[in-house]
C-alpha cells in the first residue's frame, strides 16, 4: 500500500472537521503530528487506554508506551535512528510548539539525559517534558485531536444513521469497503458528503472544496490529483454521486479511520456487558427484556446496569454523577445544548442507591430521548 494514501484520511479528517489544539500548531503540523502517532501506535500495538490515562501509564512504566515514545520521538526529531536524544533539535523543536519560551533551557537541561536504553532515554524524557509542560504536551495534543475526530466522526455518523435508516451491518461493512447496493446506505453517504462539506445541496461534488482539503494534508500533490481524478465523478442522483464519491474514497484511503466509530463503541459496551454479566448474574431472560425495553424492578437488572454504568465512567462507586462525561456523550448524539440539559436535569436523579440511580437514569432516558437510548441494544 502507499504510504501517502494510507495518510489521506488522516489530513482528511483533521482538515475536514477543522480540529483544533494548541494554538501554535499549525494545520500542517496536526496533520503531521496525528500521522506520527497513528503510524507509531500501529507498530507498536499500544491502546487508547494509554492516552487517556497517560498520568498512571507513565508511573507504572509501562512497556508498549516506552517503545512508543521512542517512536513517537524519533518520528519528531528528537531522537535518532540509534535511540539518541538530540538536544539542539529538541530546543528548536520546543521553541516551535510552544508559546512561552521561558522555561525551553529548564526542560533541555533537566530532560535531555541518555539512559542504559533508547526506550528508556524516550521514556525518562517525556515524563520529565510532560511534567514541565502538563497540559500541553504534544501527547496531550494527540489526544485531544483523537478525541475530537471521534466526536466529531460519530456525532456525523449518528446523524446520518437515524436520517437514513441504514442497517447497523450494511453500514460497518461499507467502512471496511464493502458498499452493498442498498437505497439506505446511498442517503446514508449522501448526508455524511454534505456535513463534511463535500457535496452541496444540489449533489454536487465541490471538487474545489475537496481540492482544498486535499492539499493541506497531501505531500504529493500528484497523489491529490489521482484521487481527485478517479474519485469526482457526478452521477445519475445526489445520493448516487456521494455512494459512488465515497466507496471511492474508502477503498483507496486504506485506513482505520472510516470504520464507524459507533461500531468501535458497540464493541467496547460488549465487552462491558460481558464483563458485568459475570458480576451481577443477570439471567439471560432479563436481558432479552431489557432489549426490547422491557424494564423489570429486578436486583440483577439494577445491579447490572449500575456495573455498565459504572464502566463507562458515567457513575462512581458512590453513584455520584459524572456529569462532564455524561454531557460529553450527550453532545456526540445531540446538536441542541437546550435539549442535552434538559435530558441531564431530568435524568441525572440520584436515589436510594447506586443501583436504584444507575437503573432511574437508564429508564429515564429511553424514556424521553426520541431514539429511544438503550444500552442493552448492542446485545
Amino acid at each position: 500500500m502507499n504510504f501517502l494514501l494510507a495518510v489521506v484520511t488522516t489530513g482528511l479528517v483533521v482538515a475536514v472537521y477543522g480540529i483544533s489544539a494548541s494554538p501554535v500548531l499549525s494545520q500542517d503540523r496536526k496533520v503531521l503530528l496525528y500521522k506520527h502517532h497513528q503510524a507509531c501506535q500501529a507498530k507498536t500495538g499500544v491502546d487508547n487506554h494509554h492516552f487517556s490515562h497517560i498520568e498512571d501509564v507513565l508511573k507504572s512504566e509501562d512497556a508498549k508506551l516506552k517503545e512508543y515514545l521512542l517512536c513517537f520521538l524519533q518520528k519528531l526529531g528528537f531522537m535518532n535512528e540509534l535511540g539518541e536524544l538530540h538536544q539542539e533539535m529538541i530546543r528548536k523543536k520546543l521553541m516551535d510548539l510552544h508559546e512561552d519560551h521561558s522555561n525551553v533551557e529548564v526542560v533541555v537541561k533537566e530532560c535531555v539525559v541518555r539512559r542504559d536504553q533508547p526506550m528508556e532515554s524516550a521514556f525518562g524524557f517525556y515524563k520529565c517534558y510532560q511534567r514541565h509542560y502538563p497540559q500541553q504536551g504534544f501527547l496531550s495534543q494527540v489526544i485531544h485531536i483523537s478525541d475530537e475526530i471521534h466526536n466529531k466522526l460519530r456525532a456525523h455518523y449518528s446523524h446520518c444513521s437515524t436520517e437514513s435508516g441504514v442497517a447497523r451491518e450494511i453500514l460497518d461493512r461499507a467502512c471496511q469497503g464493502d458498499f452493498a447496493e442498498d437505497a439506505a446506505l446511498r442517503i446514508f453517504w449522501h448526508c455524511f458528503a454534505k456535513r463534511v462539506g463535500f457535496q452541496n445541496e444540489e449533489g454536487q461534488i465541490l471538487e474545489k472544496v475537496v481540492r482544498e482539503k486535499l492539499r493541506e494534508m497531501v505531500l504529493d500533490e500528484d497523489q491529490s490529483n489521482i484521487l481527485i481524478e478517479k474519485c469526482l465523478r457526478e452521477r445519475g442522483t445526489p445520493e448516487q454521486t456521494a455512494f459512488e464519491f465515497m466507496r471511492c474514497f474508502v477503498r483507496n484511503t486504506h485506513s482505520d479511520v472510516w470504520r464507524n466509530p459507533i461500531s468501535k463503541e458497540r464493541e467496547q459496551l460488549a465487552q462491558i456487558h460481558s464483563k458485568c454479566r459475570k458480576e451481577s448474574s443477570i439471567e439471560d431472560t432479563l436481558i432479552e427484556k431489557f432489549k426490547r425495553g422491557e424494564f423489570h424492578d429486578h436486583p440483577q437488572g439494577k445491579k447490572h446496569l449500575f456495573c455498565v454504568y459504572k464502566n463507562t465512567g458515567h457513575i462512581d462507586e458512590l453513584g455520584e454523577f459524572n456529569h462532564e462525561k455524561v454531557r460529553e456523550r450527550l453532545v456526540q448524539q445531540y446538536s441542541d445544548p437546550s435539549t442535552i440539559e434538559r435530558y441531564i436535569n431530568k435524568c441525572l436523579v440520584k436515589k436510594g442507591s447506586p443501583e436504584e440511580t444507575a437503573y432511574y437514569v437508564h429508564t429515564c432516558f429511553y424514556e424521553n430521548t426520541p431514539d429511544k437510548f438503550n444500552v442493552f441494544s448492542v446485545l
